[in-house]
Parts: structure tokens; sequence; C-alpha cells
């Protein structure tokens, strides 16, 4: 009868085989998608070469022209999906210490093109920037990573009792004027890494930006913010870009009919 011998594997062994696995799947991934992106490119090429053919026979209206042009579109739109797929597939999940949190994850436009030069930021709910994230600019390819080097010591009991902190991130454009607040809370919780992408609308990104003043309205509802005295009641990144009116002083505002908001400047100088 034959005998079986037991090989005994070293649980640092299997731990060390799993985790080159993982870090080998992601590359072949990002260079599948890229190879399904060459093929459909080449598509897209002979369809236009054969789209021009069928134009200058048949005319821009006959409807093999109008087809074609459809999985051209269609074509397109496949392709900028599986370029963007393959850029996700290549960005390596950074490490993160026991003790500390991150989010990372890229910023980009309705074309799932990448924005950079893009200021990002933590903030809590109330609006205030969380000062032991810091900020970070996003590069060529539209990636941020903002980390908490120490989580405080209240945000590392996941216990139900335990009230949980939580923060959004924030898009800055020119002169720190904010163009995005995401609406996803973000648990803030030790050692775990979160993976986040943010799409901007082409008005966000182009919009030109106002100069910083101390006083802030908002020409939709008329109301005027104390920026050096605002309130989290005061909601004032809820307040729309082209909504957003400076003055150097409060006379200015007030000849434009504004009122004051009850939170900035107390209920007693509000109309309302």
């Amino acid at each position: 009868m034959a005998t079986v011998k037991r090989c005994n594997i070293p649980k640092s062994q299997v731990e060390h085989e799993l985790d080159q696995a993982i870090k080998s799947a992601d590359p072949v991934r990002a260079e599948s998608f890229q190879k399904l992106h060459r093929v459909r490119a080449i598509k897209t090429k002979n369809q236009e070469r054969e789209r021009l053919r069928l134009t200058e026979k048949l005319g821009d209206n006959h409807p093999r022209v109008v087809a074609l042009q459809a999985k051209i579109a269609t074509n397109y739109e496949v392709a900028r999906n599986l370029k963007m797929e393959s850029v996700r597939a290549q960005t390596e999940a950074p490490r993160v210490e026991s003790s500390s949190w991150l989010v990372h994850g890229r910023v980009i436009n309705n074309l799932l093109e990448p924005v950079p030069g893009m200021k990002t930021g933590l903030y809590d709910r109330s609006g205030c920037p969380i000062e032991t994230c810091g900020s970070e600019i996003t590069d060529k390819t539209g990636y941020f990573n903002l980390t908490i080097k120490k989580v405080a010591d209240d945000a590392r009991d996941t216990s139900a009792t335990n009230k949980k902190m939580e923060g959004f991130l924030y898009v800055l454009g020119k002169d720190n004027v904010t163009v995005h607040r995401d609406k996803r809370p973000l648990a803030i919780l030790a050692g775990q890494a979160q993976y986040l992408e943010v799409v901007l609308d082409d008005g966000d990104i182009d919009r030109p930006q106002q100069p910083k003043t101390r006083y802030l309205g908002n020409s939709n509802s008329r109301e005027l913010h104390d920026l050096k005295n605002q309130n989290p009641a005061c909601q004032i990144d809820e307040i729309k870009v082209d909504h957003r009116i400076n003055f150097k002083t409060r006379k200015e505002a007030l000849a434009l009919d504004y009122n004051y908001c009850a939170y900035c400047f107390g209920k007693d100088k509000s109309k309302r």
C-alpha cells in the first residue's frame, strides 16, 4: 500500500504566493484591455474609411451611411471605456499602515479623460477641511492620493455604538474655488484604503473663477454671506458656481437688494 507523504507549507509562504498572484493579476488585465483597445481603434479606422467611401457614393443621409455612423459612435464609446479600464488596472493599490487611512483615485471628465492640475482635499460634513489629511494636486493621469497618517483613536472603534468618522472629497479649481463636492461619504477607519473616481462636467473645469472676497452673494436666493463668520448651516458649498457673486463690501450687495444671511449676520439683521 502506497504511503502518502505530508508536506507542511509555512503560512508565510502561502501568503507570499497569494500576494504575488494578486500583484501579477492587474498587469495581465491591463495588457488585455490595451490589446482590445488597439483592436477597436483599428476597427474604427477601417469603418471611418468605409463611411467616407459610402458618403461620397450615396450621400450623408443614406440608411447605410447613417447605420455605419451609429456603429462608429458605439465603437468610440467602447474604446474609451477600454482605455479607462486599462488605466484602472494599472493603478497600484497603495500600502496603508494599521494606524493610517487613505483615499486615492482619479478626476476625469465626461469623455473619461484625465483632468490634471486639480486640487483635491477632504472635508467634514459641515464643509470644513480635515487638516490632518492635507491636499494634493492631480497628476497627468488625474490621479490623487490623500492620506491621514494617524487616525484618531475614536475612529478605530468600528462598533455600532461609536459614531463613525467620515469625510467628503472636494475638488478645487483656480483660486481654490470648489468645483465639485462629492456626495459619497467616506468612512475614515484605521488600516483601510478607498478608491474613488470623480467625473467633472466641462463647465466645472473651464468656467472662469471669480476672485475671493469676504462677502459672497447667492444670486438664486439673494442672500449675502460673510465668509469670515460663516456657519455650517449656511451651506456655502451647496451654492452653485454660477450663482456665486463676490462683493468687496456689504454696501455693494445691499444696493442690489441682497438680504443678510441669518446665520452669518444674525437673525436681527436678516429680513427672513
